[in-house]
């Protein structure tokens, strides 16, 4: 999953995948790669992927009782689940 830029993690352009993305659209990032080339999810956005990631993330840290990595990443997703529910983001 691209890391680099931050911009993609924020949004979905869900209208560039049809009227039902939300149905149709890979659940998990490969294989949403192996539908889509890399540069095509990155320009059109990869939150509902990233979403996913911050949650895997954040329950390593619970397991590891890494209080600071789960103070940042419950803020992070919080943050991510905020960006989908904003119209203009997806």
């Amino acid at each position: 999953m691209p890391l680099k830029g931050k911009p993609p993690r924020h949004y979905i352009d869900l209208d560039h995948y049809g009227d039902s993305a939300w149905q149709t659209l890979p659940r998990y990032w490969l294989d949403a790669e192996a539908e889509y080339t890399t540069d095509t999810l990155t320009a059109y956005g990869i939150l509902p992927w990233h979403l996913l990631r911050v949650k895997e993330q954040l329950t390593d840290a619970f397991m590891q009782k890494d209080i600071k990595s789960i103070l940042r990443l419950s803020a992070d997703l919080g943050h991510r689940v905020g960006d989908a529910h904003v119209p203009l983001h997806c």
